[in-house]
């Protein structure tokens, strides 16, 4: 889950400005200039204000009212930016306070407050707006179920005039996805949710895959498409949003990436790359929306990223790949909306992916794969609403893909797998609900996977495991609320995963892990909040992670790192703001990271990478602004 941002003021920290008690209601319009002084562009229009509505979104040029949410389609006719279009009904009774923590017991995890209210703030310090549906009940009146959900919209040229901005959408806890009125019954069912954007003029437009599906709802707060657990991210540059993308895919075996899209028709076409030459490729299917992709995995033990889809009845299908041949798969099994795919690991050790899935009723079940063929598996455990799956790793070094869970109550407990028998683990720990797991990671270097948590004051702590048991670890570093972890990465070639963390004034810090000892590491450098840290690759082959860094004025940045100091590196380039980079990846398979980067203008460009130094390289292709890389 992504936390909520805090610490904005007012009573519950979400900024002192609210929408009163209300259902179906929305603020009169709202000036953004003291954050977008020239307004800012979406889609060729700018707007200086927007009206914030009660029921998940906001708008432009209009309030929007409308309780049951529809598709975010080519017919809907508002500009819309929506994080969670649901009916919300923030009434209550008339001895509850007008505003302020604790109206309803908060949702645990996070660091909501239970106000049931939604806010908005006008932050000048990070030039972004900042709204906040702080634990939200459901039409009528019911507070039985709550979300805990934000939105931003950050002022990404701040200095300059272009308008350009990002859309972020933070899911702390999703409970509930239909009120009464939309036929739904204790918060599900009925006319569902639905997240997304629109221009609102037929033409460009965003859904969420999960939109309109119940489970798939719920698990928001575990779903991404910037790697981060409960946050999208979607850049605006020159009115248009950048592409998204999926990314490590390898369909012919050669060892290079290579590049998957899809645009806006449902035309799925797949690139193989060798350097910036498209060496081969071409379409692999044309599907209609109701089928998205759920991930990928190699399936068949052939050395190549097979596809993973789902439909919106339920259907879920896998495809094996060689190069943009679909050689084998098929139907994996039908399964009503109440299922959801949780994640990919080998469970039984035979070098091919499995599937996890669970039920709303809380059923875990896992499926040992052979292809398209389900040939072992089965029912792991019901468990109900208050647990959640953490995420997989290996916790007891014997090459399958063990379980981490964690119940809103604190305990975490960890399953110890042989295909879906639980043949070890137990109770880790029961820790209070201020603690949140960050991520996993072996920080000793003895094969198994250690857990990394952190406390809502900040406090870092590192558990070494060895199966259930916590046989080492301890207090990493105790930081205050300004300190968020960035990634994980081997900064000095020790065989040990180190932290990279910033601080909200830019500050960059490496600590070097041997255990949960931090032996090595310190200040990278001070960076002012122009500077955002893009990814990590290994530039130079020296086995050292490196980190690469873009400026808001387009300067692209790469230190190779040895430990905490920058050992080399430079600048690589400057760009102006039509360019992004898109993902990193070796694409001449020399065993150095390569950068990918695509124009506004739908250019692709490869920059085939030593160092800092570009060796090669060059324009892969131009596409249509209708082609996202998948």
């Amino acid at each position: 889950m992504a936390d909520l941002i805090n610490g904005l003021g007012g009573p519950s920290g979400f900024g002192t400005d609210y929408l009163a008690r209300n259902d179906d209601g929305s603020t009169a319009a709202i000036d953004l200039t003291t954050i977008f002084a020239h307004g800012l562009n979406f889609y060729g229009h700018t707007y200086t204000t927007l009206y914030l509505n009660n029921n998940g979104s906001v708008t432009f040029g209009t309030s929007l009212g409308t309780y049951t949410p529809t598709s975010i389609t080519g017919n809907t006719s508002v500009p819309i930016i929506a994080p969670l279009w649901a009916d919300v009904d923030t009434r209550t009774d008339s001895s509850t306070p007008a505003n302020g923590p604790g109206v309803v017991s908060p949702t645990q995890g996070g660091t909501s407050t239970g106000s049931d209210l939604l806010w908005y703030h006008l932050d000048a310090a990070t030039h972004s707006f900042v709204a906040t549906w702080d634990d939200v009940g459901y039409y009528s009146r019911h507070t039985d179920k709550l979300n805990a959900f934000q939105l931003q919209i950050v002022n990404t040229d701040p200095t300059g005039s272009s308008g350009n901005f990002a859309i972020v959408f933070r899911y702390e806890s999703i409970n509930w996805v239909t009120g009464d009125a939309s036929n739904g019954n204790g918060g599900f069912g009925g006319y569902s949710a639905h997240a997304g954007y629109s221009a609102g003029d037929g033409v460009h437009y965003y859904e969420l895959s999960q939109s309109g599906n119940d489970s798939a709802l719920v698990s928001l707060p575990g779903a991404s498409n910037v790697n981060i657990p409960g946050a999208y991210v979607f850049q605006v540059t020159n009115g248009v949003v950048a592409n998204t993308y999926h990314p490590g895919y390898d369909f012919n075996n050669d060892g290079h990436s290579d590049l998957l899209w899809r645009n806006d028709a449902g035309t799925i076409v797949d690139w193989m790359m060798n350097g910036p030459q498209l060496v081969d490729g071409g379409t692999v299917a044309a599907l209609d929306s109701s089928w998205s992709i759920r991930g990928t995995g190699d399936f068949n033990a052939d050395g190549r990223s097979d596809l993973l889809l789902q439909n919106a009845g339920g259907a879920i299908v896998q495809w094996q790949m060689s190069g943009s041949q679909i050689v084998g798969g098929g139907l994996d099994a039908t399964l009503d909306s109440s299922w959801s795919i949780r994640g990919t690991g080998d469970f039984n050790a035979d070098g091919r992916s499995d599937l996890l899935l669970q039920n709303a009723g809380g059923a875990i079940v896992q499926w040992q794969m052979s292809g398209s063929q389900i040939v072992g598996g089965g029912l792991v455990a019901t468990l109900d609403s208050s647990w959640s799956i953490s995420g997989p790793g290996d916790f007891n070094a014997d090459g399958r893909s063990d379980l981490l869970l964690q119940n809103a109550g604190g305990a975490i407990v960890q399953w110890l797998l042989s295909g879906s028998q639980i043949v070890g683990g137990g109770s880790v720990a029961s820790l209070d609900s201020s603690w949140s797991i960050r991520g996993t990671g072996d920080f000793n270097a003895d094969g198994r996977a250690d857990i990394l948590l952190q406390n809502a004051g900040g406090a870092i702590v590192q558990w070494q495991m060895n199966g259930s048991q916590v046989n080492g670890g301890g207090l990493v570093a105790p930081l205050d609320s300004s300190w968020s972890i960035t990634g994980t990465g081997d900064f000095n070639a020790d065989g040990r995963a180190a932290l990279l963390l910033q601080n909200a004034n830019g500050a960059i810090v490496e600590g070097q892990m041997n255990g949960s000892q931090v032996n090595g590491g310190g200040l990278v450098a001070p960076l002012d909040s122009s500077w955002s840290i893009t990814g990590t690759g290994d530039f130079n082959a020296d086995g050292r992670a490196a980190l690469l860094l873009q400026n808001a004025n387009g300067a692209i940045v790469e230190w190779q790192m040895n430990g905490s100091q920058v050992a080399g590196g430079g600048v690589v380039a400057a760009l102006d703001a039509s360019w992004k980079i898109e993902k990193v990846g070796d694409y001449n398979g020399d065993g150095k990271s390569d950068i990918l980067l695509h124009n506004t203008n739908g250019q692709v460009v490869v920059w085939e990478m030593n160092g800092t130094q570009i060796i090669g390289g060059g324009a892969v292709a131009t596409v249509n602004g209708d082609w996202h890389l998948q």
